[in-house]
C-alpha cells in the first residue's frame, strides 16, 4: 500500500527515501554541501577519523533525518523547514540529543577498542546501537509527530524483530555504496587519469556526502514506517 498522496511511489523504503529527499531538496542539498565541506576539511587536516568529525557529521545528518521524518509522516504536506526553524520545533531538542548520544556512544566504543586493542568492543558498540534503534528507534518519529515518545510506548510498538534486519540491510547498503565509490571511481581516477589518492578523495567528497545523506534518510524512513505500524514481518 502506498502512502496517501504518493500513489506513484513504490512501497519500498528506498523509493520512499528518494521521494522524501526530493521533497526536501533545498535542505538535502544544504546538508550534503555541509557534510562535503566538513569531510574536505577533515581530509586536509588528516582528521577524518577524529571524534570531532564524527560529531559534526552527526549534527548535520540529524537535521536531515528530522526533515525526512517530518516530510514522510505528513505525506509530503508539511512545508520544508530551514535548520534554524527546526530548532524551534517542540521535539527537536530531544531528537537532537538522542541522535548525538548515539554518536557519542559509538565514538567512545571505537576509542575504547583502539585503546585496549580489542576490536570486538567496537563491534559490540555497533551491535548494541542496532539493537537500541530496533527496539526504541520509533521514539524519533514520535518526537517529530508530537506523540508519546516514552521508552514504554516505543517498547509497546514491538518493532525489534521487524526493524533489526531492515536496519542491518540499510547499513550494509550504505557501506557497499561507500566502498564502491572508493574502489571503483577512485581506482579509475588513479589509473586512468593519474589522480593520486588524496586528490581523488577530495574530488569524491560530495558523492561520499550524498551517500551519507541517503543512508541517514533511509534509516529515518524505515523508522517512520515502523512507527506507523506498516511492517508486519
Amino acid at each position: 500500500m502506498n502512502r496517501p498522496g504518493d500513489d506513484n511511489v513504490p512501497d519500498t523504503a528506498v523509493a520512499q527515501t528518494l521521494h522524501a529527499l526530493g521533497g526536501i531538496m533545498p535542505i538535502a542539498l544544504t546538508c550534503i554541501g555541509a557534510s562535503a565541506t566538513v569531510l574536505v576539511i577533515a581530509l586536509a587536516a588528516e582528521a577524518e577519523d577524529s571524534a570531532l568529525y564524527s560529531l559534526l557529521e552527526a549534527i548535520i545528518m540529524t537535521f536531515l533525518s528530522y526533515a525526512v521524518i517530518r516530510h514522510f509522516l505528513s505525506a509530503g504536506k508539511a512545508p520544508p523547514l530551514a535548520p534554524i526553524m527546526m530548532i524551534r520545533e517542540p521535539g527537536f531538542r530531544i531528537f537532537f540529543q538522542l541522535e548525538l548520544l548515539a554518536t557519542v556512544f559509538l565514538v567512545l566504543m571505537t576509542r575504547l577498542g583502539d585503546w585496549t586493542g580489542i576490536g570486538l568492543i567496537e563491534a559490540a558498540g555497533y551491535v548494541g546501537l542496532l539493537v537500541a534503534y530496533a527496539r526504541y528507534g520509533t521514539i524519533l518519529p514520535a518526537l517529530v509527530a508530537g506523540t508519546d515518545a516514552s521508552l514504554a510506548a516505543a517498547q509497546a510498538r514491538n518493532t525489534t524483530g521487524v526493524l533489526m534486519w531492515r536496519l542491518i540491510a540499510a547499513v550494509a547498503l550504505g557501506f557497499m555504496m561507500m566502498a564502491s565509490l572508493i574502489l571503483l571511481p577512485g581506482t579509475a581516477m588513479q589509473q586512468g587519469m593519474g589522480v593520486e589518492a588524496p586528490t581523488g578523495l577530495f574530488v569524491m567528497a560530495p558523492f561520499a556526502a550524498a551517500i551519507s545523506a541517503f543512508s541517514s534518510a533511509l534509516v529515518a524512513v524505515i523508522l517512520s514506517k515502523a512507527y506507523q505500524g506498516r511492517y508486519t514481518a
